[in-house]
């Protein structure tokens, strides 16, 4: 990140205003200057939904407070203040690493002082990606409040929200200040490219157009002219990959000199671009880089594009069935799914693969609450009892921006990042290999142990069903062992018998041996909505044995379980016992 030498506000009419910044190798920003070079006119203020003189930010860092998790919208955590920047804030969720840092106003409607979760009658929550086992966050919250109760943010911390414009107010062309939403402790110059509803386009002026994106008038990241000169944040100059001229509206192209083709490789933040629609006026030819230009490393990167479609990159994504798909997808409808997906644009590919994963959940809500949101036209949806929810995703233009986005998504379904590639796994994947050597997958440890048969000599896939023998036909204890998958009628016949119990999760061994860890194996996998109860079942060390003689009465006296979860538990054992009698 650019550390900037000196900042100089000159007060005078919105219009004149002087804001002089000097960053390492790039000079020095004047919007008088920028503005009158460009042609163009600050938009009002009245358009945005930002108090007319930024708040006062009385937060310090190490502060406490409550925030919504902004990648789970549903939640509300504990966060701390991790550094200040003007009017805004770099929040880290209490349980979570750097990695999910994010930043806020002082006056967001996402942030509240200790105490307001509680007076809504709500509950403080792990954030997502929380370090430890969701069960013991009680506890740690528990000693968190105990040790940190001084550090709690005041509440004239918090600033109220200002009032939304009446409408959008924007015309094309009108300059404003702007969060690169891919390295958002940045703020650069901008200008309005494109209206649609209630939408306008963000283009960063004087680099490549990956990092503009779409958002709504009334978004918190825009601020007027002069924002950041008043709230004592620092401001991004425009760079020079292009140059700026006159805008007179929607048809208007901005002239830019050919670029040789790089790659990007972003160090930290993951991808959250928008694009225009189809129907967009905007120029493919005002392509600009992002404002984060210290935060990118470009390198020469071969291409099998041509010049006339640059910017269109089509891949293709393949599903490797024979990786681990986790406890929260169904294997067969991973086996349902085609081997592969595209040649299509980027774009188009991300939105195949997400629904697919989603479609192919034990439960799709909980696949759908891990997705990274932001504002596209990419949307995502799943059918919940009495109404659809949707989610839009980010609108990634590159191949690695999309390998990046999967494999956080696998990462968090606890999915091997290999189901999903770009280029088909020639042979076993290794960490699917790696893993079944250990203990962390039961399911491939019995198919090692216990399965016999060998591949065919011809390099054929092979799949065998291996069940007890008192079971053969039916469906509780199953496994599948797997090989490399060459023949697609394979996958169908497999997938053919597998689909007569959809119910059921392949398990390792004979439930009467089952460890603890098998147990809470074969409890999440049927109902992950009794994951919560899993610390109930490690606690007293219920095994196999113990898992079948379990009543309800004994895990509601002896277990202290509520009423609900033990009698789904006890119906869960029910089906195992009726499974073993065949």
């Amino acid at each position: 990140m650019a550390k900037f030498q000196s900042l100089r506000v000159k007060s005078e009419p919105s219009q004149n205003l002087k804001v002089t910044a000097t960053v390492p190798g790039t000079g020095s920003f004047s919007w008088g200057e920028h503005i009158a070079e460009s042609g163009d006119r600050p938009a009002p203020k009245t358009c945005f939904r930002q108090a007319t003189i930024p708040p006062e930010n009385e937060f310090t860092p190490g502060m406490k407070l409550e925030s919504r998790d902004p990648r789970n919208s549903m939640s509300i955590c504990i966060a701390t203040v991790i550094y200040t920047s003007g009017s805004r804030l770099c929040l880290r969720l209490d349980g979570s690493d750097n990695r999910n840092d994010f930043w806020s106003l002082v006056d967001s409607e996402d942030i509240h002082p200790y105490g307001w979760c509680e007076s809504k009658g709500e509950q403080l929550q792990p954030p997502l990606g929380f370090a430890k086992n969701a069960s013991c966050y009680p506890v740690f919250l528990n000693k968190l409040l105990q040790e940190s109760m001084s550090m709690m943010a005041p509440k004239s911390c918090f600033k109220p929200a200002p009032s939304h414009p009446e409408k959008n107010k924007f015309e094309v062309g009108m300059k404003l200040e702007a969060i690169d939403r891919k390295n958002p402790h940045l703020i650069g110059p901008a200008t309005v490219g494109d209206i649609d509803g209630d939408k306008i386009y963000v283009q960063f002026d004087g680099w490549r157009g990956a990092f503009d994106y779409w958002c709504r008038y009334d978004s918190r990241d825009i601020f007027y002219v002069g924002w950041c000169a008043l709230a004592g944040h620092p401001i991004q100059p425009p760079g020079t990959k292009g140059n700026l001229t006159h805008n007179k509206g929607p048809g208007s192209t901005k002239s830019q000199s050919a670029s040789p083709n790089l790659a990007i490789h972003i160090e930290t933040q993951s991808p959250s671009v928008g694009i225009p629609s189809p129907g967009s006026a905007r120029s493919t030819g005002s392509k600009r880089h992002s404002p984060a230009v210290n935060r990118l490393i470009l390198s020469p990167e071969p291409s099998t594009l041509s010049p006339a479609s640059a910017g269109v990159e089509t891949v293709t994504a393949y599903v490797n069935q024979n990786c681990h798909c986790g406890p929260q997808l169904i294997r067969t409808r991973i086996f349902r799914l085609p081997l592969q997906y595209g040649p299509t644009s980027v774009t188009k590919l991300l939105k195949k693969v997400v629904q697919a994963l989603v479609d192919s959940a034990v439960n799709p809500t909980q696949v759908f609450h891990n997705l990274v949101s932001s504002p596209s036209n990419i949307i995502i949806t799943t059918k919940v009892p009495g109404k659809t929810l949707t989610c839009s995703i980010p609108a990634v233009v590159t191949a690695s921006a999309f390998t990046q986005y999967i494999s956080n998504l696998l990462q968090q379904i606890e999915c091997c990042v290999n189901l999903i590639t770009l280029q088909p796994l020639q042979q076993i994947c290794d960490k699917c290999s790696t893993n079944s050597s250990g203990s962390s997958h039961p399911l491939r440890r019995a198919n090692s142990s216990t399965n016999g048969h060998s591949p065919s000599k011809r390099g054929r896939t092979m799949r065998t069903l291996s069940v007890p023998a008192k079971s053969r036909s039916r469906k509780a204890y199953s496994n599948v062992q797997e090989t490399p998958l060459i023949t697609s009628p394979r996958i169908e016949s497999l997938a053919g018998i597998s689909s007569m119990h959809p119910a059921q999760p392949a398990v390792s061994t004979n439930p009467e041996n089952w460890t603890t860890d098998e147990v809470l194996q074969y409890i999440r996998s049927n109902d992950p909505t009794l994951s919560k109860q899993a610390h109930l079942i490690q606690s007293n060390e219920i095994d196999g044995r113990a898992f079948l003689l379990m009543t309800s009465d004994i895990a509601i006296k002896y277990m202290h379980m509520k009423v609900g979860p033990a009698l789904k538990l006890c119906s869960l054992i029910d089906q195992l016992r009726t499974s073993m009698r065949y």
